[in-house]
């Protein structure tokens, strides 16, 4: 069955957001940076792409309930191009999609998102961060800041020395990039920065 594809924003018929939608997106006013685990000296170093609104949020359901791959590639090209002076990297990861919602999305929207922003940096991805079985199946989403905070665990799946860039859909505490960059430090990496499509500032907020 054939279903005509529209602009999440403005209901337009369009493969992903259309164009005018898209010059409308308001840009992250700031970078993160989110405190690594007690004793660790660094800060993880994060690049969000645009702000959280109501327009942002559609995209992104749009993109992952909704199974819009391509709303997914678009913003991965554009979170590649705003990466060209970042540090230099040998792979791009990601946080992984729960089993639930990789269940009933049929995909890893994170996976997906990195795949194109590796692409978009000519570098290779590597699946390097799993949810340990018997974790939280629930994901960060509508819990209390101190719950994000603890959040779900997440471990390194093989040992690496790599200089890495993260990639996640959205920052809201930093809590998941904090863990998943907790892992990759402890696994060996060199280093970890990391990238989102949109950024819930907290301060704002």
């Amino acid at each position: 069955m054939f279903f005509e594809r529209r602009c999440p924003i403005c209901q337009q018929p369009a493969a992903a957001v259309c164009d005018r939608c898209w010059s409308q997106l308001e840009p992250a006013a700031v970078r993160w940076l989110v405190s690594l685990e007690p004793g660790d000296e660094r800060d993880l170093q994060v690049r969000p792409l645009f702000a959280y609104s109501n327009d942002t949020a559609d995209m992104l359901l749009a993109a992952k309930n909704g199974g819009r791959r391509q709303i997914l590639r678009q913003l991965g090209q554009a979170m590649a191009r705003s990466l060209v002076d970042a540090p230099s990297i040998d792979y791009v990861t990601w946080i992984p999609a729960t089993p639930a919602n990789r269940r009933t999305r049929g995909f890893d929207q994170g996976r997906l998102l990195a795949q194109t922003v590796a692409a978009g940096l000519d570098v290779p991805t590597r699946s390097l961060l799993a949810r340990p079985a018997g974790g939280i199946d629930s994901g960060q989403k509508g819990k209390s800041r101190n719950e994000r905070l603890r959040g779900a665990p997440l471990v390194a799946t093989r040992q690496t020395s790599a200089r890495l860039l993260l990639v996640d859909d959205v920052i809201t505490t930093g809590a998941s990039l904090r863990h998943g960059a907790d892992a990759l430090y402890a696994a060996g990496a060199s280093q970890v920065v990391a990238a989102t499509a949109a950024s819930a500032d907290q301060r704002r907020s």
